[in-house]
């Protein structure tokens, strides 16, 4: 165990360790190994396979990707870098803008 926090700040430094203060900003992303398609996250992913899974007793599974247009018509679009997304990005609905500070509980 680490005592000294010069220690943490060296092995942070040699990539060792990733300090609290460097968190990740990357996105997470799925990529569909039968399609080759991507995915910002698990829930997209999800939306665009149909069918069943193999079951227990080893009959073959029915499931697939959905076409491209078949996506589109699901609600799903694709962002700049041609990832699959659930929605837009509104900025707007995300605003502060013209909102009063709310109070935070102390718990």
């Amino acid at each position: 165990m680490l005592r000294h926090s010069a220690s943490m700040a060296s092995l942070a430094c040699s990539g060792r360790i990733k300090p609290p203060w460097k968190a990740s900003t990357a996105m997470s992303k799925s990529i569909c190994s039968g399609c080759h398609g991507i995915f910002n996250s698990v829930g997209v992913f999800d939306k665009h396979r149909i069918g069943e899974y193999q079951k227990s007793d080893g009959t073959s599974s029915n499931r697939q990707c959905l076409t491209q247009e078949q996506m589109r018509d699901k609600g799903l679009l694709q962002n700049a870098k041609g990832w699959w997304i659930g929605s837009e990005y509104d900025a707007s609905s995300h605003s502060n803008e013209g909102k009063e500070a709310q109070p935070v509980a102390n718990t």
